[in-house]
C-alpha cells in the first residue's frame, strides 16, 4: 500500500464529511454526515438526508470510487432530485478547519422508496462513461418512474411477519413462486427501515442489511417486485417494453470499447 494510500485512509477515520453537490441542473446542495450543522465562512452544511460514506476504494491502479448512501428528506436530497453526473465535492472537518478531499461525480445513482446510493468516480472516468452510455443494453429509467410507467404497487404485496433474525425474516402466506422477489424492494411497516431482497426460498427472505433493533417490532412488511433492467425481464414480467429505454441488440460494451480507441 502507497503512502498516500495511507494517508488517504487515515483521513477518512477522523474527520467529518461536509458534502457539496452540484446537480446537473445547477442546483447546489451544502450537507453533512455530521449530526449538527457544520458552518465554514458564509456556506452552511446541513445535517439532513444523513448522508454516509459507506465505502471509498483507493488503490495505485487509480481505480477510485467512492460509494455514498442517505435518505430521502426535505431541506437535504428529495426523491425528486436526479444526482446523474452530479458533482460531489467532498470537504474533510475537524476542529474548525476544512480541507477538501475529492471532487468525484456520481456515475451511479440507484433510488429505493426511502433512500438511495451514489456511485462516485473521478472525471476521467465520468467522462469516458459519458460516451460509452449513450447505449445501453440494459434500461436507463428507474424501475416505476414517469418514464417507466410501470405501476409499482401492482406489483407488491403487504404480508406478516412470523419471525424476524439478523439479516433474515420469515413472512406468512406468501403467494408467489421461490425467488419472485428476489432483487426487490422489502419496507417495514410503520418504520423508515428498507432493505433489497437478495433472495427467498420458501418463507424465507435473504437482506441486503442488518435489520436494526427499532424495526424488530414491525408486524407487517411491504414487499415491491424488482426489475434487473434487462429486455427480457421488462417484456416477461411487466410487458412494457414499449417503454424500455435501452439499446437490448447492440453488442457488448468491450465491442464499443475497441472502437472508441
Amino acid at each position: 500500500m502507497s503512502i498516500l494510500i495511507k494517508k488517504i485512509i487515515t483521513k477518512l477515520e477522523n474527520f467529518a464529511y461536509c458534502f457539496q453537490i452540484k446537480l446537473a441542473n445547477g442546483k447546489e446542495l451544502n450537507l453533512t454526515g455530521s449530526d449538527h450543522i457544520i458552518k465554514n465562512e458564509d456556506i452552511i452544511f446541513l445535517p439532513n438526508s444523513g448522508l454516509e460514506l459507506k465505502e471509498a476504494e483507493f488503490n495505485d491502479s487509480a481505480q477510485n470510487q467512492v460509494i455514498i448512501e442517505g435518505i430521502f428528506e426535505e431541506k437535504g436530497i428529495t426523491a425528486e432530485m436526479d444526482l446523474n453526473n452530479a458533482a460531489v465535492k467532498i470537504i474533510l472537518h475537524n476542529n474548525g478547519v476544512f480541507e477538501h478531499f475529492i471532487t468525484y461525480y456520481c456515475t451511479l445513482y440507484t433510488k429505493y422508496d426511502l433512500n438511495f446510493k451514489m456511485h462516485l468516480k473521478p472525471e476521467t472516468i465520468k467522462y469516458n462513461q459519458t460516451i460509452i452510455n449513450r447505449y445501453s443494453k440494459t434500461c436507463r429509467v428507474s424501475f416505476g418512474d414517469n418514464k417507466c410507467k410501470v405501476d409499482k404497487t401492482l406489483y407488491s404485496g403487504v404480508y406478516k411477519i412470523k419471525e424476524i433474525l439478523k439479516e433474515s425474516l420469515r413472512i406468512e402466506n406468501l403467494d408467489k413462486e421461490n425467488g419472485y422477489y428476489n432483487g426487490g424492494q422489502i419496507i417495514f411497516c410503520d418504520n423508515n427501515f428498507s432493505s433489497k431482497v437478495l433472495s427467498s426460498f420458501g418463507d424465507l427472505f435473504i437482506l441486503e442489511d442488518v435489520i436494526p433493533d427499532y424495526a424488530k417490532g414491525a408486524r407487517e412488511v411491504k414487499i415491491i417486485l424488482g426489475c434487473d433492467k434487462n429486455f427480457i425481464t421488462c417484456c416477461n414480467k411487466f410487458n412494457n417494453a414499449i417503454n424500455f429505454r435501452g439499446e437490448p441488440l447492440i453488442p457488448e460494451k468491450d465491442f464499443i470499447n475497441s472502437h472508441l480507441i
